[in-house]
């Protein structure tokens, strides 16, 4: 009789385990909100969307020129002198056109997957407005914060 108490409890320890593994799995699903503005944006993605395709992580972005981040660490160096050189051709530097396959840039574009809990540099168009726009981006938390999520003060 103990034997079978036992099973049960396990079974029922396991079960609950598993809907509340599910249940913060389900309540991970956040919005990160940026404000983009032209010119170059430095931001950190803490939430993994899906799908993670590029063209369609950033399909709303009219105004969007490319995305930029680095992904592995085959240089020791921090940064570049000119920012007019730019980043492609540097070692470990990853990037995406938002141009028509027509365009040479969509022939060079090495980024292709959008990642959670990874920096990024945005470059918007010098045409989009210049107070910027709200770029929100849904997934599902990939870093977690000690303090928990700011909320906008009013």
């Amino acid at each position: 009789m103990k034997r079978i108490k036992i099973s049960t409890s396990l079974i029922a320890l396991a079960i609950s385990l598993a809907i509340n593994s599910f249940e913060v799995q389900a309540q991970s699903e956040v919005t990160q909100t940026f404000t983009l503005r032209p010119g170059w944006n430095a931001i950190f993605l803490e939430v993994q969307p899906e799908p993670r395709d590029p063209a369609a992580v950033f399909a709303g972005l009219g105004d969007l020129d490319s995305v930029w981040t680095r992904l592995s660490r085959e240089s020791t160096a921090e940064f570049i002198q000119d920012p007019s050189e730019g980043l492609y051709g540097q070692p470990g530097w990853h990037a995406y056109f938002n141009v028509p396959e027509s365009d040479f840039r969509s022939k060079i574009t090495n980024l292709y997957a959008v990642l959670g809990n990874q920096a990024y540099l945005v470059k918007i168009k010098d045409t989009a407005p210049a107070g910027g726009f709200t770029w929100n981006v849904t997934g599902h938390l990939r870093c977690a914060r000690s303090g928990g999520w700011p909320t906008p003060s009013t």
